[in-house]
């Protein structure tokens, strides 16, 4: 525009009266300045780095020339270069913008810093082959209005990994997005589970329900996933064709395992405390039975005496009576205290032993029962 301007104003003055005065000279034929738009033409538009999953930075930065290239070719697009996108993202970040740059809000954000009318956001996801399927990368472009943050149009494809072949398939993207003229398909998905979710070519496009049809799908084969909480990841390679709409019906399946109770780290916790505690109640028992049951020691080993006094011994009736009343005092001491105690004793031992039996198996269970289950394929 602003050479535009300068153009016409350097005509202006070559066109103006001489300092002299003389008539300015007539031309032959009247010059009219022409300007050729291409709708939106000569928008001033910045591409934003794919986020990307599962693919190289090399890869990433081709798909990215890809969409600089067309959007000169077949927009017009005043187009910035890498270099000073690399230079606004950094511009962003220095003024505290942190956005996700597959999102058309963050694109918005951005192309306000770089006093750009467009952008273009999007992501790209590695596809692994899948029998038939020979996978490849796929690839979600949206073109944003900056000032009102609108999504004007999107793409969504799965294009080959060879670059050449690669090159070739982004033409129906480009033609899609930049020119408005490219042929598409969009997805209507049924069923499913409410925030389920939906991956198309390994891009995540929202959950469940969307707002609308999924719009701008290029023609093809395309690997179309639901992934819900409580069920089943649910996979399907759909078939797309030009300017028709595709409907699917997703049938999800309970996850058997989200079916079992799953224990709470605190009655996990409770469970090896009653252990514990059984564990420190059978010690404690087995202490006190062992010092209590002293006395009935010492009163047998007392009655063992009365019979080991010499009876031809001069002393032996003295001795019988020392023995004996020795041996009754034990027997006291064993009846008022030793009994009871002993008896407490083994009781603590036997229920200390049961509850640590019985809460560390407890607790075992409850952690077996939150691994997930194996389902058979």
């Amino acid at each position: 525009m602003v050479v535009a301007l300068s153009v016409l104003a350097l005509c202006a003055l070559a066109a103006s009266p001489a300092a002299t005065g003389a008539p300015p000279a007539q031309p032959a034929t009247p010059v009219v300045p022409v300007m050729t738009v291409v709708s939106p033409g000569g928008a001033p538009l910045a591409v934003l780095p794919l986020r990307s999953e599962g693919l190289q930075l090399n890869e990433a930065q081709r798909l990215d020339g890809f969409s600089r290239a067309r959007a000169a070719a077949l927009g017009g697009y005043a187009v910035q270069t890498a270099v000073e996108t690399t230079a606004l993202l950094e511009a962003a970040q220095a003024l505290g913008i942190k956005c996700d740059l597959g999102e058309a809000a963050c694109g918005a954000q951005i192309g306000q810093v770089a006093a750009v009318d467009l952008a273009v956001v999007g992501r790209a996801a590695r596809v692994a082959a899948e029998g038939a399927h020979p996978g490849g990368v796929g690839l979600e472009l949206v073109l944003v209005d900056v000032g009102t943050q609108a999504v004007l149009r999107r793409a969504l494809a799965l294009l080959p990994d060879d670059p050449a072949a690669q090159a070739e398939a982004f033409e129906a993207v480009a033609r899609l997005l930049f020119a408005g003229d490219g042929a598409a398909s969009w997805l209507v998905l049924g069923g499913g589970a409410p925030d389920a979710r939906v991956r198309i070519d390994g891009v995540d496009v929202g959950a469940l329900p969307l707002p609308r049809p999924l719009a701008g799908v290029i023609a093809g084969a395309h690997i179309l996933e639901v992934h819900a909480a409580g069920f089943l990841p649910w996979r399907s390679v759909v078939t797309t064709a030009d300017r028709e709409p595709t409907l699917v019906d997703v049938r999800l399946v309970v996850d058997p395992a989200s079916l079992r109770e799953v224990a709470s780290p605190q009655q996990i916790a409770v469970t090896w405390s009653v252990g514990g505690a059984g564990a420190l109640i059978a010690i404690a028992g087995g202490i006190a039975s062992a010092v209590f049951s002293q006395s009935w020691f010492a009163h047998d080993a007392a009655t063992r005496a009365l019979a080991d006094v010499p009876e031809t011994s001069t002393t032996y009736v003295g001795e019988v009576a020392a023995r004996h009343q020795a041996a009754a005092a034990v027997r006291a001491e064993w009846e008022a205290t030793g009994a009871p105690g002993t008896a407490v004793g083994i009781t603590a031992l036997a229920v200390g032993v049961v509850g640590a039996i019985g809460g560390t198996i407890w607790g075992t269970m409850l952690i077996l029962g939150n691994e997930p289950a194996t389902i058979p394929p």
